[in-house]
C-alpha cells in the first residue's frame, strides 16, 4: 500500500515492482515525501505565470494587510471578479490557497480561510474581526483576501 501511496505522491513510478520496502523503511521514506510535498504544495499559480515561493517560516513581528478593506478599485480584475461573480473568486483563491476549490461552497469557510491567512502571514486581528468583516462587508473582505494573497504569494 505504502508504493501506491508513495507513486502518487511523488506522481512517478517511485517504487518500481523491482523494489519492494519493508514497512519500516516505506514509511519512512513516505514520511520524508510528505514533508517535501507540504514544502512544494504552497505554490501558487497567478494570472500569467507560475509562482514557486513557499513560505517555509514567518517573521516574528506583526505584518498588516497590504491593503485595507475598501481598496476594491485598486486590482480591477479582482473588484470586478468578487463584485459580479464573488462565488467564482472564492472558488479560485481556495484553490491557489492550497484547498479544495469547492470549499466556499461550505458556509462559514471563508471566514475561516481569512483567519487562516491571517495567521500564515503573521497579520494581528481575531476571530470576531474576521467574523464583523465578513457578516457586513464580504465582499470586500473577499477582495481584501485576493489581493492579499496575490502580494504574499507572486
Amino acid at each position: 500500500m505504502a508504493n501506491k501511496v508513495l507513486g502518487k505522491v511523488l506522481g512517478t513510478k517511485f517504487l518500481a515492482r523491482k523494489s519492494k520496502l519493508h514497512d519500516k523503511d516505506s514509511m519512512k521514506v513516505l514520511a520524508t515525501a510528505l514533508i517535501q510535498c507540504h514544502f512544494d504544495y504552497a505554490t501558487c499559480k497567478s494570472g500569467y505565470g507560475v509562482c514557486d515561493r513557499a513560505v517555509m517560516s514567518q517573521p516574528n513581528t506583526p505584518a498588516k494587510w497590504n491593503s485595507r478593506i475598501l481598496d476594491c478599485c485598486i486590482d480591477r480584475r479582482v473588484c470586478l471578479c468578487g463584485t459580479f461573480c464573488s462565488m467564482c473568486l472564492a472558488c479560485q483563491m481556495a484553490e491557489r490557497y492550497g484547498e479544495c476549490f469547492c470549499l466556499p461552497l461550505l458556509p462559514t469557510t471563508m471566514m475561516m480561510m481569512r483567519t487562516s491567512m491571517r495567521e500564515r502571514y503573521n497579520i494581528p486581528g481575531s476571530l470576531i474581526d474576521d467574523w464583523a468583516v465578513y457578516m457586513f462587508c464580504g465582499p470586500c473582505a473577499l477582495c481584501q483576501m485576493a489581493r492579499e494573497m496575490k502580494h504574499q504569494l507572486c
